[in-house]
């Protein structure tokens, strides 16, 4: 066979190589393929890894205001109104956290057992006004602190009913707005004012509280959706919540107790803070007797001291007021001392139950708030200050 034969028969073979069908393991799947199977591939797993964090935070998630008004039952309510920053809804509810602990909210909007307008024929009516450690956050049912106070009250042979006021977040010109506009009607023979640390968070800032002042319920973009696909994404997905919540949170530099927003901190409070406090509480005093009522002033509890240890300072978030170490501990003596010359210029009792709760973890939860064994404490301090108060009134 020739050369050439030779070469036509391998070219005659090769083209029956070329046209026989293939097998399946001789296909090779092409790039284009390739990549859209990992594309879907990938899409899988992400539905799949989006439904099990669904499911697992609907089932393991703690309470917490995660989106507006979505678990109304979990979170506590507020409404912006003209004289206090805000106030609970007036809607008669019982408020159960994820851990237990639970707030009656009565149908007038505070945390207290439910009382009428008018003040029963033989009782003494004391309504305690103050911010989140009156309101007593660490301790469930009726067993806050003024409450406590009013059910050792009553032990003692004292019809008396003690109404718990505080609502998180106020501080003494809330006090003095409710005070003017609501708690009045109620014909209280003693008020008692207990609010510092709020305040202080006013101390810095030299213009006027009514252009600083904004209703809660509308300056915080977490309390209200943005629009309808917002609201119904809120409502469906617990996922997109925590998530939104997360980022909102973040982008807000939010804390605990709100938005930062101090550029540093300072080590001493400012004149005019400090004589604005003393305006309000003042103001409390005259309008408390204007109403009727005897004013007690009450020296906030408070774990910040001279004496606390490094560990413990850790829990005291001075940022939220815009002081240092040294700024807070020199606004918080400020603040004692214009409570002290009010009481002096005005003949007010002041309750000192900042020496009356050891500055500790163990009576503290935080830098502010008391633990359950703080409030015991409180309560027996408020008790011991109103019982001879209110014998006095009784025997006039």
């Amino acid at each position: 066979m020739s050369a050439t034969d030779d070469q036509n028969s391998d070219r005659a073979n090769s083209d029956r190589a070329d046209t026989a069908p293939s097998t399946p393991d001789e296909d090779a799947i092409s790039p284009q393929n390739a990549r859209v199977f990992k594309l879907i591939l990938f899409g899988i797993t992400a539905i799949i890894a989006l439904v099990m964090l669904e499911v697992g935070l609907k089932v393991a998630a703690g309470a917490g205001m995660i989106s507006p008004r979505i678990l109304p039952h979990e979170n506590l309510q507020y409404t912006g109104t003209a004289y206090a920053r805000h106030a609970f809804d007036a809607t008669e509810r019982v408020v159960t956290l994820a851990d237990g602990r639970s707030f009656p909210i009565n149908a007038h909007g505070y945390r207290s057992r439910p009382f009428e307008i008018t003040k029963p024929a033989g009782v003494q009516r004391v309504v305690v006004f103050g911010g989140s450690q009156v309101f007593d956050q660490n301790v469930s049912g009726h067993k806050d602190w003024p409450q406590a106070a009013g059910d050792l009250l009553n032990k003692r042979g004292l019809h008396v009913e003690v109404i718990n006021a505080g609502i998180p977040g106020h501080s003494a010109v809330d006090a003095v707005g409710r005070l003017l506009t609501e708690v009045h009607r109620w014909q209280p023979d003693v008020v008692v004012l207990c609010n510092m640390w709020n305040d202080l968070k006013d101390f810095r800032y030299d213009g006027p509280l009514l252009r600083k002042r904004h209703p809660m319920a509308s300056s915080d973009p977490r309390t209200t959706y943005f629009n309808v696909v917002d609201k119904a994404l809120c409502h469906i997905s617990r996922l997109y919540t925590t998530v939104r919540q997360r980022y909102l949170t973040w982008s807000l530099g939010a804390g605990a107790e709100g938005v930062l927003n101090y550029d540093g901190r300072i080590d001493a409070p400012p004149a005019a803070g400090l004589a604005r406090y003393k305006l309000h509480v003042a103001s409390f005093v005259d309008i408390a007797r204007n109403a009727g009522a005897e004013p007690l002033l009450m020296l906030q509890a408070r774990l910040p001291s001279e004496e606390l240890d490094e560990a413990s300072w850790k829990k005291v978030q001075s940022g939220f007021v815009g002081f240092s170490r040294k700024g807070l501990l020199a606004a918080y003596k400020g603040a004692e001392d214009a409570i002290a010359a009010v009481a002096l210029a005005k003949s007010v009792t002041v309750i000192d139950a900042n020496s009356a709760v050891p500055s500790d973890k163990e009576h503290f939860g935080d830098h502010v708030h008391v633990s359950p064994k703080g409030s015991e404490v409180l309560a027996k301090t408020l008790a011991d200050a109103l019982a001879p108060v209110l014998s006095a009134k009784k025997q006039r």
